[in-house]
């Protein structure tokens, strides 16, 4: 018995539906994840020492001159830029972008995931971030440098592969 053209289409349909729900859950539980950061706008552990040197840059400062801290530059350019666009001290516009910048890990994990094995487990990469990112602390969801670097880092390794 053959199958027929309308069947493959059907099944086709069906497994992109199933991929959308799943990626639209993972990104909601993300969302969901990251609520108490986005309603609560406070600093959030390193945060606030970070934003000094920024704010100092967005005031004509320099860093590591007229503010210090060890972390690396782009770091305090980062924070800068937002505080620059969305106001000083703005931690609301901070953790958006920290949302922003954990959902592209995500899909940087996805796209190795999917190239090194499947699409499911593309999925299941991307699912495992989101959950184990922001483990058991509520200190875990601060923009810090470690949450920085995994954007570069993971989407480095996806364009090599």
């Amino acid at each position: 018995m053959a199958i027929k053209p309308v069947h493959v289409m059907e099944m086709l349909t069906r497994s992109i539906r199933q991929f959308q729900f799943a990626a639209l859950g993972i990104v909601l539980l993300t969302v969901l994840t990251r609520l108490p950061s986005l309603l609560h706008p406070q600093p959030i552990n390193d945060e606030w020492p970070y934003s000094v040197v920024a704010n100092e840059i967005v005031d004509g400062g320099r860093p590591y001159v007229d503010a210090t801290d060890r972390k690396p530059p782009l770091l305090f350019w980062t924070y800068a830029a937002v505080f620059e666009a969305a106001g000083k001290y703005n931690w609301k516009a901070l953790h958006v972008v920290a949302l922003v910048w954990t959902l592209g890990t995500m899909a940087g994990l996805y796209v190795i995931s999917r190239r090194l094995f499947d699409r499911d487990t593309g999925l299941i990469a991307a699912l495992l971030y989101s959950v184990f990112q922001p483990w058991a602390t509520y200190q875990n969801l601060a923009f810090n440098g470690e949450l920085m670097m995994n954007l570069p880092l993971v989407w480095a390794w996806a364009i090599g592969l």
